[in-house]
């Protein structure tokens, strides 16, 4: 009986772990960039801004989500570009 109880716990606990959230994917059609995300967190689609540069989402606690690029016209490195 106690092997039963340790499979049930052990079957519940995979079960919660591999709920999987909904996603989406957003494609950035000026710079190719592409982001996926949980889409059932970050609901409150913000308009696109006029030049294409990305997307901005809100979540209801207040976090925000951007996934945009850049023209990289001083050819930054990632290294340089952060520094």
């Amino acid at each position: 009986m106690r092997w039963l109880c340790s499979i049930v716990t052990f079957l519940a606990v995979i079960s919660v772990n591999t709920a999987v959230a909904a996603r989406s994917t957003y494609v950035n059609e000026r710079f190719g960039t592409v982001c996926t995300f949980p889409d059932d967190i970050f609901t409150d689609r913000q308009p696109e801004p006029e030049n294409g540069d990305g997307q901005v989402w809100l979540s209801a606690d207040g976090a925000s989500l951007t996934c945009s690029g850049i023209s990289n016209v001083d050819d930054d490195t990632p290294k340089g570009f952060i520094a």
